[in-house]
């Protein structure tokens, strides 16, 4: 009895628990390829979206933009696993790609199978525009 206690409190105390119990799953996205679609809700309003790695790798998430490439500079952001970050968009679908580290290159990997999404707007309220709310955090402040 006393190490099924433990094990409970164990499973409870991880952060992905944590997630599941205080977060609502963010169900509104598509896979296009490897890509992750995260569909536009509400054009007026920002909408958050927190990411949490599951891979045992670090991984860059990207925004992709087919008809102009260059724009996405300075988007790429490093989430290593078991890590968590949070983007804030407003306007239309915001698409973004997964890489991970093999063998020392990078390649693409579908983001559906490494990341666990989680709908962010209840917790923050961010300001107009797209950003990253926070970037590879261990344990954001909204779990504390």
């Amino acid at each position: 009895m006393q190490k099924f206690i433990l094990a409970l409190i164990f499973l409870i105390s991880t952060q992905e628990a944590m997630a599941s119990r205080f977060m609502t799953p963010y169900t509104d996205f598509t896979m296009k390829g490897d890509n992750l679609v995260l569909n536009s809700i509400n054009l007026d309003k920002n909408q958050v979206v927190v990411f949490y790695n599951t891979s045992k790798t670090s991984l860059i998430l990207n925004r992709v933009l087919v008809d102009n490439p260059g724009v996405s500079a300075g988007w790429a952001s490093q989430l290593d696993p078991k890590r968590w970050s949070a983007l804030s968009w407003q306007g239309g679908d915001f698409k973004l790609s997964c890489q991970s580290s093999v063998e020392q290159h990078w390649v693409s990997v579908p983001c559906n199978q490494v990341l666990k999404l989680y709908q962010g707007n209840q917790y923050l309220n961010p300001k107009p525009g797209s950003y990253w709310l926070f970037e590879n955090k261990t344990r954001p402040r909204l779990f504390r």
